[in-house]
């Protein structure tokens, strides 16, 4: 019996190309009838893996497949892992004339979370995997989202704006991440993730482009722009924390100055500078409106230890 993993197709069909898939594993274990376990030699194809399951690998009546899809990537000397899928099969004998001549068709049989609770809901089928062709002996990986989360971290570990916007986050009910899509552009997507939709059914996501002339910039093709070490990231998420973080609330102001650098100018407060030309000389005083926080990630914010007030 052969079986197929391959990568679902994205946008230009390059995707399974991606360099940050370049350190991708996968493994596939099997058991048998008499306790037996085997790791079944996989290869690696263009577009994916494949493994041949042969009577002389599996004498015995094949009772359990479980297959393992990891991705890593070392990032400023550490390594981090962005993605893990971990599906279990089913074989159920169709043919048994012989043990070692036995064929199967396949079924879901549970998949692990990313707390590795072992989980049987939607199909017993993980929610990153298409099995509507295993009958085939196709299986279908779906990889366009790695968490960047862990590693953007590491490498934002020296930016004090990533410091204060922690701080200022605290008891907010939301988790920050960081997704790279592997589909096209833009690479890097950020996400505040309220702690209410944990084990959420469904998910309803609001998603917001910024503007092209107010926008973090990628200065450097994707491979080089996460090659880089912390010190080249010391600098950026201006955009970014004025687009997400609301101002700084009155009520709060003297407990967070001693925290925070330049703390009156993030208060709900218009703020005054001078224009620059093109030449960086400064012009006339302009109002600073831009500066104020939009504070979008304040929607989904808890309310105590409440759901957000839209909730």
């Amino acid at each position: 019996m052969r079986l197929e993993f391959v990568y679902k197709r994205l946008t230009d069909g390059t995707n399974h190309t991606h360099f940050l898939l370049t350190g991708a594993t996968f493994s596939l274990k099997a058991s048998m009838q008499n306790g037996q376990t085997v790791d079944v030699p996989v290869q690696r194809m263009v577009n994916g893996f494949s493994a041949d399951l042969t009577s002389q690998l599996i004498p015995q009546r094949l009772t359990r497949l479980e297959m393992a899809y990891r991705v890593d990537r070392a990032f400023d000397s550490r390594s981090f892992k962005l993605l893990e899928i971990k599906q279990t099969f089913i074989p159920v004998p169709v043919q048994t004339t012989a043990v070692a001549t036995a064929t199967y068709v396949l079924a879901p049989g549970g998949w692990r979370d990313a707390l590795r609770r072992q989980r049987v809901s939607n199909l017993a089928t993980h929610p990153l995997l298409d099995v509507a062709k295993l009958a085939a002996g196709r299986i279908v990986l779906n990889v366009a989202m790695l968490d960047l989360s862990e590693a953007w971290a590491h490498l934002h570990r020296e930016n004090g704006r990533y410091q204060r916007y922690a701080i200022r986050s605290e008891g907010s009910g939301l988790t920050f991440k960081v997704f790279a899509f592997l589909g096209g552009n833009p690479l890097i997507w950020y996400c505040v993730v309220p702690n209410h939709l944990r084990g959420a059914a469904e998910v309803s996501p609001h998603v917001f482009f910024s503007a092209a002339d107010n926008a973090i910039a990628q200065d450097a093709p994707d491979n080089e722009y996460l090659s880089r070490s912390a010190e080249r990231f010391k600098d950026d998420g201006l955009e970014l924390i004025r687009y997400i973080v609301p101002p700084l609330e009155d009520t709060r102001f003297e407990e967070l100055v001693p925290k925070l650098l330049a703390a009156a100018l993030a208060r709900n407060v218009v703020s005054f500078g001078f224009h620059r030309d093109e030449k960086n000389r400064p012009t006339v005083i302009t109002p600073r409106h831009f500066a104020i926080g939009a504070g979008f990630q304040k929607a989904f914010m808890h309310a105590g230890s409440g759901k957000p007030a839209q909730f």
